[in-house]
């Protein structure tokens, strides 16, 4: 291993680490969570994205410094790897231009169902991973997959977490939607015609009545 190898496998390992540890400390302590973070205005995107970029940055200078340094057969290599590195490409920039910027750091934001989010909450997160292993597949290097197999659990991890995040903290919740599309001011004129009709049956014999407690059960 050269001088330059080592750095980038350092550097690699390390941010990915950084990363992994400051996952599972949000995944343990949820009320005192990392990521997703909990403010908007917040630099823990920026030293996650500087992180991640650190990661990709390791696994890009160790393909390039050594370069099919180990045997990989041509299909993976010049067939899968580049369609890993095509296909995550295109979901990755097609989800930051769909739910932009803001969305794609953390930050709580509108939830979007349609699209590939039909099918996935972080689309994107998987897109970096077939990244990473197009990569190594590509680079052909075995000092590149110690970096791939630490970013992509780092990714792993943030996927988890995130979803968890906008399923419990960054998405409104069913009932907080459903209040929004309906007139409180009609439940409370149904509450009433309801309470009625059942007091006119209890009048006419119908059915029953008994007070318990403060209120009055109808049978």
């Amino acid at each position: 291993m050269t001088i330059a190898q080592g750095i980038l496998v350092v550097v690699g390992l390390l941010s990915g680490l950084v990363l992994i540890g400051a996952l599972l400390w949000s995944i343990v302590r949820p009320s005192k969570r990392i990521w997703p973070p909990n403010r908007e205005h917040s630099v823990i995107p920026i030293i996650a994205w500087g992180l991640t970029l650190a990661v990709f940055g390791a696994v890009i200078g160790l393909g390039i410094v050594d370069w099919k340094s180990a045997s990989m057969p041509n299909a993976l290599r010049w067939a899968v790897g580049p369609f890993l590195i095509a296909i995550g490409n295109l979901i990755a920039w097609w989800g930051a231009f769909i739910i932009g910027l803001k969305a794609t750091s953390g930050v709580r934001d509108e939830l979007i169902t349609s699209g590939l989010y039909r099918f996935s909450r972080n689309p994107q997160y998987l897109a970096d991973m077939a990244i990473l292993i197009g990569l190594g597949l590509l680079f052909a290097s075995p000092w590149v997959w110690p970096v791939v197999i630490v970013g992509v659990a780092a990714l792993a991890l943030a996927r988890s977490q995130k979803s968890h995040g906008c399923a419990n903290n960054t998405a409104p919740s069913i009932a907080t939607i459903a209040l929004k599309h309906v007139d409180i001011s009609s439940l409370a004129a149904s509450r009433e015609r309801h309470q009625f009709s059942v007091e006119a049956l209890a009048a006419r014999g119908r059915i029953r009545s008994s007070t318990k407690g403060r209120g009055k059960v109808y049978y």
